[in-house]
Order: C-alpha cells, then sequence, then structure tokens
C-alpha cells in the first residue's frame, strides 16, 4: 500500500497495523515508537515515492527473537530533520538535490524514522520530528 499517493490518515493507519503486529508478537509498547520507513535507492534516486519496508528499529538484543531483522549499514548519511509527514516528498526531494549538488552516490535506501510522535492539546492531528537520511559515497 502506498500511503504517499493519500491522506495522513492512510500513513497513520499503517503504524497502526505496525505496532499491534509487534505488540501481538510481545513486544513491550516503547519498541513500537521508533518506526521507519523506506523506499528503494531505486525509486529514490528516480523521485518515486513508493514505501517498500515499515519496520521498528530493535536493539541488538532483540535480533534473536525477531524474524526478518536487517542490518543498517554503518557508514555516512545524508540527514534533513521535518517536524510533519506532509512534508516528507519535498523535503526527501531537497535531500536528494543537495546530495547530487555536493558529488555524492548514493549508497542504500532512504530511510524515513520517526524520531518522536505525540498529541497537543488532545488534537486529533499528531505532532512528529522525522528524520530523513539516505546513506552516501564520497566521489
Amino acid at each position: 500500500h502506498n500511503f504517499y499517493e493519500d491522506d495522513g490518515d492512510s500513513f497513520e493507519e499503517e503504524l497502526m497495523g505496525l505496532r499491534r503486529g509487534l505488540l501481538e508478537k510481545g513486544f513491550l509498547h516503547v519498541h513500537s515508537y521508533n518506526v521507519g520507513t523506506s523506499i528503494s535507492m531505486a525509486n529514490f534516486e528516480q523521485g518515486i515515492f513508493v514505501p517498500e519496508y515499515s519496520f521498528v528499529f530493535v536493539d541488538h538484543k532483540d535480533q534473536e527473537r525477531v524474524e526478518g531483522v536487517r542490518i543498517l549499514d554503518s557508514g555516512m548519511y545524508a540527514c534533513m530533520y521535518i517536524d510533519a509527514f506532509e512534508k516528507e516528498q519535498d523535503y526527501a526531494s531537497k535531500l536528494l538535490e543537495y546530495c547530487r549538488a555536493q558529488g555524492w552516490q548514493l549508497a542504500g535506501d532512504y530511510i524515513c524514522e520517526i524520531i518522536t510522535e505525540f498529541n497537543v492539546f488532545d488534537s486529533e492531528k499528531r505532532s512528529m520530528f522525522l528524520r530523513l537520511q539516505v546513506p552516501v559515497r564520497f566521489s
């Protein structure tokens, strides 16, 4: 499902489904807060916003009890921080433009990580702080 083509409600539904699945597998609720999504490097380079994975970041000690754990490569990442999901596509495109302007090569998939989220004054819309990041190589 491509939540980039829908409104923020579709993204919220994706997160709720992921969190529900984690709780059913016995994860503490706190694990579900460090959520991320990824776009393949090939799609990101072309400006195509189709999510490949929705996932959570887990501690090393949890790797054995979780199926399908993928370890992110260490290395240099170009990053940008934003304060709303609705801004992601625009700012991810700016991040890509910046990498190209610097002469950097992409070295892996694009990742959007929800650093924190919270409701302010009981509003229905949640506030989010997101890290947009992509691994890069210097030419």
